[in-house]
């Protein structure tokens, strides 16, 4: 039920029932076993446009109903908040009706098409008086949490920088690479992962600098991009995401005055690796005994590190659901989760923008402007196109449409 507060609405779920929008992989293999495993949490109603797909996610994951109707999800009396896991291009229509029906509200990331879209919702919930969340669930996760322990502890020093870099080789992804449904490329799908946690290792994010651009003729959105950023202190940090790679890598080097963090990005599990120089370990050597297995290491030549293991994660959102759930439960509702979604749209936003001639409007209406700078690209690179070969806007729309 919703309560009042000195005039300001509360939410007070004694059992807290969930609502599914969109049950796809993401929703099947990362969230659906959570709902009941969680205290005074249950699914109560799932929707897919697929009857017999919704029926079978109903039963797997013992939800009450099924449907094609995401009107009854939303309207059900047992749903106190809807999970939105559709494409993005569609988060926002379903967002702003879960606000119309005074319901709080978790949107996949990222969350709609633009900051714009993801603002329009925000806007609806502060005006219906209920919670929007964005499934941004790795700060949740033990990993990640003992990166922030060890930089909080100060293990490595102050830290002074980061270096990350992911790197797959193209696929043929549907939607994923269509701005209309997406909101732009891989990297506008799966940057915030990373931006995200270093705004929660590191506060807010200040972009120093972006560069953008389209390796492969079949990609219009884009397939690799640079940033450089800054952090709380004296953090400085760069980030490369490449999607048009002969291979894969996804590997983050934080940089500390007395040791550096190595490590997997994006993984749920892979161990970290904390490295130190010889000198600053002998240094921090709380014994005897210690310092001089240390002295030893570093006469031998041999490396001076610590590593940390973790188990095997199966539903990487279930700590961001049970916060969710124990929020909602008692009340104790805040929007540091929302502020934070905002603040990573924002910087992907900002780097984006000039790419694809803006993105406040409905840009991927006009693919013309983001295809017009790769074709600036490869007249730098190869020469000017003939004439002949030119299309002109309303060739490269009807192309667009029809391949």
């Amino acid at each position: 039920m919703i309560g009042t507060n000195n005039d300001k609405q509360t939410w007070q779920q004694p059992t807290v029932g969930w609502g599914i929008i969109g049950c796809g992989d993401v929703a099947d293999r990362k969230v659906g076993p959570a709902f009941n495993q969680i205290p005074d949490s249950r699914l109560v109603a799932v929707m897919r446009r697929n009857a017999e797909a919704a029926a079978a996610f109903a039963e797997k994951h013992r939800a009450q109903i099924s449907t094609t109707d995401a009107g009854e999800v939303i309207e059900h009396p047992d749903v106190s908040v809807v999970y939105v896991a559709t494409p993005p291009a569609f988060h926002m229509e379903y967002a702003l009706r879960v606000a119309a029906a005074g319901k709080a509200c978790l949107v996949e990331k990222p969350a709609g098409r633009s900051l714009a879209e993801l603002q329009r919702m925000r806007d609806a919930f502060q005006a219906a008086g209920a919670p929007l969340f964005v499934s941004f669930y790795r700060r949740h996760l033990d990993r990640f949490r003992k990166v922030k322990a060890l930089i909080d502890q100060g293990t490595i020093g102050e830290v002074v920088g980061l270096d990350y870099r992911m790197s797959k080789s193209p696929k043929a992804l549907r939607w994923a690479l269509d701005p209309q449904m997406s909101g732009g490329g891989q990297f506008y799908g799966l940057s915030g992962h990373m931006l995200d946690i270093f705004d929660y290792w590191f506060g807010p994010l200040e972009l120093t600098g972006a560069a953008v651009g389209s390796a492969l003729p079949e990609h219009a959105v884009e397939d690799a991009v640079s940033l450089s950023f800054r952090g709380k202190r004296c953090v400085v940090g760069t980030a490369i995401w490449n999607f048009a790679a002969s291979q894969s890598s996804d590997e983050l080097v934080i940089d500390g005055t007395r040791g550096r963090i190595r490590m997997g990005g994006t993984s749920t599990n892979k161990p970290i690796r904390v490295e130190f120089s010889h000198k600053a370990k002998v240094r921090a050597s709380q014994s005897k005994r210690e310092r001089v297995f240390n002295q030893a290491k570093q006469k031998l030549g041999l490396g001076v590190y610590d590593t940390y293991r973790f188990s095997s994660v199966s539903c990487p959102h279930a700590p961001l659901l049970a916060t969710i759930t124990e929020q909602l439960r008692t009340g104790r509702h805040d929007d540091s989760n929302i502020d934070a979604a905002l603040r990573t749209a924002a910087i992907v936003d900002e780097a984006l923008s000039p790419y694809y001639g803006g993105r406040a409007d409905a840009f991927w209406e006009r693919p013309q402007t983001f295809r017009s700078l790769q074709t600036q690209a490869l007249e730098r690179n190869r020469g000017p196109i003939p004439a002949a070969h030119r299309l002109s806007d309303d060739e490269l729309l009807a192309f667009e449409r029809d391949g």
